[in-house]
């Protein structure tokens, strides 16, 4: 160490100047030192970067579509119906399909991916998880076939809009919904999905 530079000790006031430690670091270090400096910097520009990528998704360009609030309030609904559902109808996972419906394979939910994706039986998203209305299945868990035949009369339409089908109230069938009726008159239920012509809205 050595002291030195006394001109820069001095108080604004004039007081006594003040001694100054300086330290004669090996290049080994400073060069050590240098490189820190210089990724935190580049750090600093990375992080700018995504803060700007994520303002510019946030931001609409000039002229670009906005929600209306006609369209915003018919997406709210559409939340609060899937909200609805998940709370009022009985859901089963992969897992408890495959064990209700007998599986005997290592991987019980196989069996209930299987099904689905055979156009037996229907699922909704919920997270990164499907979930199954129980009503699809009998009392041995396995898919009741009428299931399958509102599914193949249904218009396209995605797996929620398909699944809200069931739970809203239904003009073929004087206002009721087709999952209540399911049980009961399934075929009354199949001919309203027959008769549910236009694409569902998603």
């Amino acid at each position: 160490m050595e002291a030195g530079h006394p001109e820069l000790g001095g108080g604004a006031h004039g007081g006594e100047p003040q001694e100054v430690l300086a330290i004669r670091a090996a290049p080994a270090v400073v060069e050590l030192l240098e490189q820190v400096v210089a990724q935190f910097a580049r750090s600093l520009h990375e992080g700018d970067e995504q803060a700007a990528k994520v303002l510019d998704a946030l931001t609409p360009e000039v002229g670009a579509h906005v929600l209306s609030p006609e369209r915003y309030q018919q997406l709210w609904h559409r939340g609060e119906a899937r909200r609805h559902f998940l709370e009022t109808v009985e859901l089963l996972s992969s897992a408890m399909v495959g064990e209700r419906g007998g599986s005997s394979a290592r991987n019980a939910s196989a069996l209930a991916s299987r099904w689905k994706g055979e156009g037996r039986i229907f699922a909704v998203p919920n997270g990164r998880a499907d979930c199954f209305p129980a009503f699809q299945f009998d009392e041995l868990g396995q898919p009741r076939p009428e299931v399958a035949a509102v599914l193949r009369a249904l218009p396209p339409g995605t797996e929620w809009a398909r699944a809200l089908w069931w739970t809203a109230p239904n003009g073929w069938l004087n206002g009721q919904r087709p999952v209540d009726l399911f049980a009961g008159d399934a075929e009354a239920v199949i001919a309203a999905a027959h008769r549910t012509a236009a694409p569902i809205e998603p």
